[in-house]
């Protein structure tokens, strides 16, 4: 039987060092498993794409796809990098259908605006059957307000900062101020907690 169709976008926010990309990409040894992991067995299959702006060593166990072969990209897991952000969305715009697409280091292709190719995106995800994260913003203040409203949930890690005016205008939802003070106080650098935003 099939699985239900979600068509998430997810926002994983903590600063460096509290294990996004380990809550992401699991950890083999401590037999931890991440996100990524939780998409290879679904039923239909969907692809899975690690995007970011170089050749992220922490990705090195994922093969590489050019350019060039995402268009007849079927299956499997992969990653992407290329250096120009607004060249990449508009690419993934035109090849990714059916797709996790995980944004490795997202401040660095979504700024205080989106731009038109990952505004696209983000809209037409459901038509496209994308699920999308998109993790490594270091603090609340740094997400875009256009990603926060149209996002489904928030993956909160620390983020050394207190929970102002401003974040509260930009953060209405009730839920994460209550997890923003949760983190906070956990004796463990790496607690984090998901607020769903829908």
């Amino acid at each position: 039987m099939h699985e239900k169709r979600v068509n998430y976008i997810t926002l994983i926010i903590g600063t460096r060092g509290t294990g996004k990309t380990t809550f992401v990409k699991g950890l083999e040894k401590l037999k931890i498993e991440g996100v990524i992991d939780v998409y290879k067995d679904r039923d239909p299959k969907q692809k899975i794409l690690i995007v970011d702006l170089f050749d992220n060593p922490v990705w090195n166990e994922v093969p590489t796809i050019s350019i060039e072969k995402l268009s007849r990209w079927k299956s499997g897991t992969y990653r992407i990098f290329h250096n120009n952000s607004n060249e990449l969305m508009t690419i993934l715009n035109r090849y990714c259908y059916n797709t996790v697409i995980f944004f490795e280091d997202a401040t660095k292709y979504v700024q205080n605006s989106l731009d038109e190719n990952l505004r696209r995106l983000l809209i037409d995800s459901k038509q496209k059957n994308l699920v999308m994260f998109f993790f490594a913003f270091n603090y609340l203040m740094a997400v875009p307000p256009q990603l926060v409203r149209i996002s489904d949930f928030l993956v909160l890690f620390k983020t050394n900062e207190s929970f102002s005016a401003s974040l509260r205008n930009k953060y209405t939802h009730p839920d994460i101020e209550k997890a923003f003070k949760e983190v906070g106080q956990a004796k463990s650098f790496f607690y984090n907690k998901t607020v769903a935003l829908i």
